[in-house]
């Protein structure tokens, strides 16, 4: 089983844009960045794949979710990699 986590985010970033002179160019957008992280596992033998939204990388969060998953009958477990959210105690203790 792999597993792995990816942050999908939107820059609301406010730009110049082209207006005829002496036309007000309202914006309504404020400038700032949110986030929302999507959870992946995978079954290389069998091509079955698991998929979580998180709402942050925390490790309370992840262990919610890799808790989750642990009932499923179809992972026994996880290959990690090195990130640092992987090396947590609430990621060992699943």
């Amino acid at each position: 089983m792999w597993g792995d986590e990816m942050r999908l985010g939107l820059w609301n970033a406010v730009r110049k844009v082209w207006a005829p002179r002496g036309v007000a160019v309202s914006r309504e957008v404020p400038s700032g960045r949110s986030y929302l992280y999507v959870a992946v596992a995978l079954d290389p033998m069998t091509g079955r794949l698991w998929w979580a939204w998180q709402q942050n990388m925390k490790g309370e969060e992840m262990a919610r979710i890799r808790g989750a998953w642990a009932e499923e009958p179809g992972i026994d477990g996880w290959v990690w990699d090195g990130a640092g959210g992987h090396k947590g105690a609430d990621r060992q203790a699943i």
